[in-house]
């Protein structure tokens, strides 16, 4: 689970950094676009994260939610590579996308290490807590390797490939209902 919670973290490390820059350099949003479209893009975290945690405890299990969320992710991030539309519509929705599959990860691990854990368990907890600070190191440390040969676009091809990476562990998770 610390593989799929690292990874998490380095996606919002790269989309919190570079999506902003990108949009306003090179697909040419106004900040105020920006701000809209990053409004609509949060929405999820508000809508499914709850429905999510009550369908995987009852019904599903948190591995088969968690699965879907980090397709999700892959395939939205990955299309960010693809996608040259200053449409407002279409960055509002592949944005969304993103932010539908991150909620659902971030859902399921919380809930996920929160069950296997308890009071005697400070070192995990800890561990859990400090992948946040390595992920953005990591992340940012990748992102200058990657920029010094591609353009800003790849960082999002990148992210989609590292978030690849994250669905076979989470796919090995003995659910815990």
């Amino acid at each position: 689970m610390f593989q799929v919670t690292f990874i998490l973290r380095f996606f919002y490390y790269m989309m919190v950094v570079y999506m902003p820059i990108y949009l306003h350099s090179n697909i040419g949003f106004d900040w105020e676009q920006i701000g809209a479209i990053f409004t609509i893009m949060l929405i999820p975290f508000v809508i499914f994260e709850m429905p999510a945690g009550q369908l995987a405890d009852k019904y599903l299990g948190e591995k088969e939610i968690l699965v879907l969320g980090l397709i999700i992710m892959v395939s939205s991030t990955g299309a960010i590579f693809f996608i040259q539309s200053a449409s407002f519509l279409v960055w509002s929705a592949i944005l969304f996308m993103t932010r539908v599959g991150a909620s659902l990860v971030d859902a399921m691990q919380d809930v996920y290490f929160f069950k296997l854990v308890n009071k005697h368990d400070m070192d995990l907890i800890n561990l859990f807590r400090d992948l946040r600070p390595a992920a953005w190191l990591t992340s940012s440390v990748l992102a200058v390797v990657i920029l010094q040969f591609f353009t800003v676009e790849y960082l999002f091809l990148f992210t989609a490939i590292i978030i690849l990476l994250a669905v076979r562990p989470a796919m090995t998770i003995k659910d815990t209902k």
